[in-house]
């Protein structure tokens, strides 16, 4: 029987989908960036022979076509079709003119994935646009911002997803409010409480894959943490703009949203990853 589908939607450095290939799924990972798409390429040539990885170099957007998309020099991770994202910190950054798609193009050639990650630096939200209801991946994660989250929560909802986590992706953790005040304590228990915390995300792994930093951690019900109501989590996520507010601290945060029923009738295991 052939192995459940990911996609990999913003393929960056490959970490992601080492860690999916790992897991024994198949993959499409998409990627802008074409000296980032040729990296993979190189990095999982075995995989792509094999036929477990498909790279797919485009950009997502509303229409098919090309468009300029800004390359982040100092972070790549950080590149974007919006200069304001790409040039954050003043970063170096340039334009190059790129291939364009639009996300259910991509869904209607390669099928629907198990899990879907989303993470392209200010476009996720298009790629929920061109979802329709029971027609969507029973778990997906994207980006969590500012300015998409609430937007997100209600598209979200109106294609069926009722479970959700908000994960710290600097620790590798769900939200907690006593967590974080102990993080912040101005204190040496608060000094030792982040050393801990940093030496905790650098050990982080799951059936035996240690997660590099930058990469986007477990995925499904594999997340730490139990499932929230949409209630729940919008409070967990004023929490998170709240912390953004009044720290320095690096901060990442990533929404996963499951469908309440996935829709198969026997119990899906991958790996060591109960589908349910």
């Amino acid at each position: 029987m052939e192995a459940p589908l990911i996609y990999d939607v913003g393929l960056c450095n490959g970490d992601d989908s080492a860690y999916y290939l790992h897991l024994g799924f198949r993959v499409v990972a998409i990627e802008a960036n074409p000296n980032l798409a040729e990296a993979a390429e190189q990095r999982f040539a075995s995989e792509i022979a094999s036929g477990q990885l498909n790279v797919v170099n485009v950009g997502i957007s509303a229409e098919r076509g090309r468009a300029p998309f800004w390359i982040c020099d100092d972070h790549l991770e950080w590149s974007s079709f919006h200069r304001a994202i790409a040039s954050r910190g003043d970063s170096v950054h340039h334009a190059i003119e790129i291939p364009t798609v639009p996300f259910d193009a991509i869904l209607e050639e390669h099928g629907m994935p198990l899990y879907c990650k989303i993470d392209i630096e200010g476009n996720d939200h298009l790629c929920l646009a061109k979802m329709r209801k029971g027609h969507t991946p029973p778990f997906l994660s994207l980006e969590l911002s500012r300015l998409s989250s609430g937007n997100s929560f209600v598209t979200l909802c109106e294609l069926g997803y009722k479970r959700f986590k908000v994960i710290d992706q600097a620790r590798f953790c769900t939200v907690a409010p006593r967590v974080y005040r102990l993080l912040d304590a101005p204190s040496v228990i608060g000094a030792v409480a982040r050393r801990a915390n940093r030496l905790g995300r650098s050990r982080m792994s799951h059936d035996g894959w240690r997660f590099p930093m930058g990469s986007s951690g477990a995925i499904g019900p594999a997340t730490p943490g139990r499932w929230l109501d949409i209630d729940s989590a919008r409070r967990i996520c004023d929490l998170v703009e709240e912390r953004k507010r009044n720290t320095s601290l690096l901060e990442w945060f990533d929404l996963h949203a499951a469908l309440e029923e996935p829709g198969w009738a026997e119990p899906l295991v991958v790996g060591s990853i109960s589908w349910r």
